[in-house]
């Protein structure tokens, strides 16, 4: 069956616009297509799944930006359905366990840095 890439992949952008973080597997189950379909079709439009999905995870967080209210990357994974480590990868923070020990902070009220000696 030939499918017209332009309906698969427009189908392909409102899940992702729905949930950003789905895989392609993910995405060919919801829409009864192989991946394969959808990944052909996408390379017919000249675009790959990763950049379509980078495309929503950006418009995503974008809005959330947009609402001016300071999120933790906490609560930005939970509202983009995603790990902690993922979410601050895209918003551009670095998640606790990234940050070099010194960048730590403050936990039970004494620093996590070491004084040499």
């Amino acid at each position: 069956m030939a499918y017209d890439p332009r309906v698969v992949v427009a189908s392909l952008r409102r899940l992702l616009a729905a949930q950003p973080t789905m895989t392609l597997t993910m995405a060919a189950r919801r829409l009864g297509l192989d991946r394969h379909t959808i990944a052909r079709a996408l390379r017919r439009m000249n675009a790959t799944f990763s950049d379509e999905r980078r495309v929503a995870i950006c418009s995503a967080l974008d809005a959330l930006v947009a609402t001016g209210r300071p999120m933790s990357s906490k609560e930005v994974a939970n509202l983009l359905g995603c790990s902690t480590r993922s979410a601050a990868r895209w918003s551009g923070r670095r998640s606790r366990s990234e940050r070099p020990v010194g960048e730590r902070g403050v936990r039970g009220g004494k620093s996590e840095t070491r004084e040499p000696g």
